[in-house]
């Protein structure tokens, strides 16, 4: 497939070339979902002291679980494709963070 990095599904066959992991760029349902479960993971960091009042990691020592999900966020933040490539995964990855917070 053409992974020119084009922002445009046009020509890509999801099915074939993503086995339907690449949402629709109409898809706003899941999107809404992954930016909800972004923002309850950000809250659920904060309350822990793993996040500062600007969303920045507050350096200290994290079990792995909460080191995990500090990198999860970290990560899926800093990506800002709020879960178009490969929903499913980043979803249950987000569910399973919030899950290890109190």
């Amino acid at each position: 497939g053409d992974h020119s990095w084009e922002p445009s599904l046009a020509g890509c066959n999801t099915t074939a070339c993503h086995n339907g992991a690449l949402t629709s760029v109409t898809d706003n349902s899941r999107q809404t979902t992954f930016k909800t479960l972004l923002t309850t993971l950000e809250s659920k960091l904060k309350t822990a002291g793993l996040l500062d009042a600007t969303n920045a990691p507050v350096k200290g020592t994290y079990t792995t679980e909460e080191a995990a999900a500090l990198y999860n966020y970290v990560w899926l933040k800093d990506d800002r494709s709020n879960g178009v490539h490969n929903f499913p995964y980043l979803e249950r990855l987000l569910t399973n963070s919030i899950a290890v917070l109190p």
